[in-house]
């Protein structure tokens, strides 16, 4: 079965659903309330909105958001890169930035070897009681 939709009446693609037109009485409630809240903005000494603004502000449409500008500086100001230019060669001929770390090499005798206690787990054994124990843990 295809997954296309059939028509624009059947589409989910739109998530709100289309508001309706106001009634006489919704307008004439809504001018009230408009009147009211301007009245409330100017004694907060605030911009008063107009009609218009007040009805999409009431049914959930919110104006677009400027976007600010990005003031960019004509011309940078000098830095220490200036001063100081960066090496400006391929990464094999630069080489490594630290000394390499010594390997960890076990250089005792204490350990006789390496046991495996429950499934992969590998246990270091320094003696032959160390050995016997491991081997009754897996048994057990």
């Amino acid at each position: 079965m295809s997954m296309h939709l059939v028509s624009p009446q059947l589409s989910t693609i739109r998530s709100s659903r289309r508001k309706k037109p106001l009634t006489p009485a919704q307008l004439k409630k809504l001018e009230q309330q408009w009147t009211e809240h301007n009245a409330f903005l100017k004694r907060m000494k605030l911009p008063q909105m107009t009609m218009d603004q007040f009805v999409d502000h009431m049914r959930g449409k919110s104006p677009k958001a400027k976007k600010a500008k990005k003031i960019v500086p004509k011309e940078m100001p000098p830095t220490q890169m200036s001063k100081y230019p960066s090496l400006n060669l391929p990464a094999r001929e630069i080489g490594h930035a630290t000394a390499k770390k010594p390997e960890q090499v076990y250089t005792g005798d204490r350990l006789i070897g390496i046991a495996v206690m429950h499934k992969s787990n590998l246990v270091p054994v320094f003696s032959r009681e160390d050995a016997i124990e491991i081997s009754k843990m897996r048994r057990g």
